[in-house]
């Protein structure tokens, strides 16, 4: 028994012709197009009295047996995760709450900074902390700088 055959109708529209009408439609309809940007200021809430903040930085690198990118026992900065969310809640123009909280994949969430900021004189740049404010020195800065540092990973200094 002979198997059936299907009649395919011999079409006209060759790939030249389609890449020409796809051209030919891109040219008849421009549009402006623009990637999403990241925002650049905190997320603000309650008449900008409360500022959210966040950070994530993520690493990862091949096995090192040398063990020279360990910044202390068993914890490579190769292979890491960090984050870290911030608030800033301002009761007035004198007074300011700030918290932060990190987390990394090998220290756990932790409190990192909880204070409060008094400026005297807000026209100055001037201001009082207390409670656990984070150090200046030897230690990761508040801010982030991953678009700052072309590096991958922490900076030397740091480890």
């Amino acid at each position: 028994m002979p198997e059936p055959t299907v009649d395919v109708p011999n079409n006209s529209c060759g790939g030249a012709t389609v890449g020409a009408c796809a051209l030919a439609l891109v040219l008849a309809f421009p549009v402006l197009v623009a990637a999403q940007a990241w925002p650049r200021t905190p997320i603000a809430l309650w008449g900008d009295r409360i500022a959210v903040g966040g950070d994530v930085t993520a690493t990862y690198g091949s096995d090192d047996r040398g063990y020279f990118n360990y910044t202390d026992y068993e914890s490579s900065a190769l292979r890491r995760l960090r984050g870290s969310l911030l608030l800033s809640v301002s009761t007035g123009p004198h007074v300011a709450w700030l918290a932060e909280l990190r987390a990394a994949s090998d220290d756990g969430l932790g409190l990192y900074a909880a204070f409060v900021r008094v400026t005297p004189w807000p026209k100055r740049s001037v201001a009082l902390q207390a409670g656990r404010v984070p150090p200046v020195f030897g230690s990761f800065a508040r801010r982030g700088y991953a678009h700052e540092n072309p590096l991958v990973g922490e900076p030397l200094a740091y480890q």
